[in-house]
């Protein structure tokens, strides 16, 4: 992992020789016609990076990556949401955000994120919202969302998506009490009372009702996670030693495990099977691609590479 840490960081900052031309203009591949660059390889690479992978294997694996996200931007580009998929124009995006946000700060405006962003995290920002407003003209109002889709989805997924944990409400009492017929008097009260402020009254306590699902058991003592999995409501534990003192807890109820219902999962479906119909189309449209890639840059981005970390 650090070998590909260190990679990353060459590539973003070491220099060209004076007067070379621009090499993230380089075109490095070609989808449907439009240009994949250095610049745009640069801007993926390591995203899917493996321990264990070559540099060769990275290096092929960013190409894969930069040929998907090429095909993405296309895609926007025939749903009207960009003027074009080159390199130029991303970075046009990139500068007239930036400058914006330089206006808007000078100007007082509240805005949200950072200042100015750097190349890579406007290229996240920027593709990430490609994808959802593609997405959403893509499939927002289509058969993918119809109500039989969304309950086909919530029917396979709801007990592994939709579930609710199973829920204790409780009274913890601790006590700083060292004598048995103390202690026993306390737990006994605890077995008629539910109010903390009462038993307080009564007794040199401290306590409170609290409620835990079954998830958050393991925050707990092993002793009280284990009575709080078999307490019936009512029911009061034994005293158990902790490092403040002395502990015991009585379930007052148990909420039973459920389900979100339809209607609150169904925005979530949707999303969903919407993402999962964008994916496809876009494997669809990389199974068309007319696909070229230069073999000779690829071979000159590995030994450059290599260089910089033998470095």
């Amino acid at each position: 992992m650090k070998l590909y840490i260190l990679l990353i960081a060459l590539i973003y900052s070491t220099p060209g020789p004076a007067g070379q031309i621009d090499a993230s203009q380089e075109i490095l591949a070609r989808v449907n016609g439009a240009a994949v660059t250095r610049g745009e390889f640069d801007l993926v690479f390591g995203s899917r990076v493996t321990v264990g992978d070559s540099l060769a294997a990275a290096v092929e694996k960013t190409i894969e990556l930069a040929l998907d996200m090429k095909l993405k931007e296309l895609a926007a580009v025939e749903l009207g949401l960009l003027p074009d998929a080159g390199y130029g124009t991303f970075r046009a995006l990139w500068l007239n955000e930036n400058e914006g946000r330089k206006k808007a700060k000078e100007s007082g405006q509240v805005f949200y994120g950072p200042t100015a962003f750097s190349e890579r995290a406007f290229y996240d920002y920027h593709m990430s919202k490609l994808v959802a407003e593609s997405t959403q003209k893509l499939f927002s109002n289509s058969p993918v969302c119809s109500d039989a889709s969304i309950q086909a989805f919530y029917d396979s997924a709801r007990q592994t998506l939709f579930s609710r944990p199973q829920e204790v409400h409780f009274l913890e009492v601790h006590s700083g009490e060292e004598k048995n017929d103390s202690l026993e008097a306390l737990r006994a009260d605890a077995g008629n009372i539910n109010d903390p402020r009462l038993l307080m009254a009564r007794h040199h306590c401290a306590a409170e009702t609290l409620t835990a699902s079954i998830h958050t058991y393991e925050e707990l003592s092993p002793y009280l996670s284990k009575s709080l999995s078999s307490l019936g409501v009512n029911q009061v534990s034994e005293w158990y030693r902790d490092a403040q003192g002395m502990v015991l807890i009585k379930c007052l109820e148990r909420r039973e495990k459920g389900f979100i219902p339809l209607n609150e999962a169904r925005g979530i479906i949707c999303t969903r099977l919407a993402e999962a119909a964008y994916n496809d189309y876009i494997a669809v449209q990389r199974a068309k691609a007319q696909i070229e890639i230069d073999r000779n840059m690829v071979s000159r981005i590995i030994k450059e590479l290599n260089n910089n970390l033998n470095r």
